[in-house]
């Protein structure tokens, strides 16, 4: 047995190695949920560089589609007039089908 004196300081030392066992269980459970969460990052990092990819692309394609509709919308400012550029219809209908297309 346990003499009286010495009763106390087993107590506590009892305390204390219940503490490491829930302290190690509580490391391993955030190291676990650690190695979860840097998973999830890189995987959503690859999501976020794809979708900046589609972005540019759709950007560029914007850029392209906006400079072959600009004859279609420029205007030719003379005096305090402004003059629709002096394109045929024919013309404008052929450039706006073509428009249309880069489009879709």
């Amino acid at each position: 047995g346990v003499k009286k004196e010495h009763f106390q300081r087993l107590k506590v030392q009892i305390g204390m190695a219940r503490e490491r066992q829930i302290d190690t269980e509580r490391k391993t459970s955030r190291e676990k949920r650690e190695a979860e969460i840097e998973a999830l990052k890189v995987k959503l990092t690859a999501k976020v560089d794809a979708v900046g990819k589609s972005l540019d692309e759709v950007e560029e394609s914007a850029k392209k589609v906006e400079e072959a509709s600009q004859p279609l919308s420029e205007t030719l400012i003379v005096g305090r007039q402004a003059k629709v550029n002096t394109m045929k219809s024919g013309e404008m209908v052929a450039l706006a089908d073509e428009v249309d297309e880069k489009i879709k």
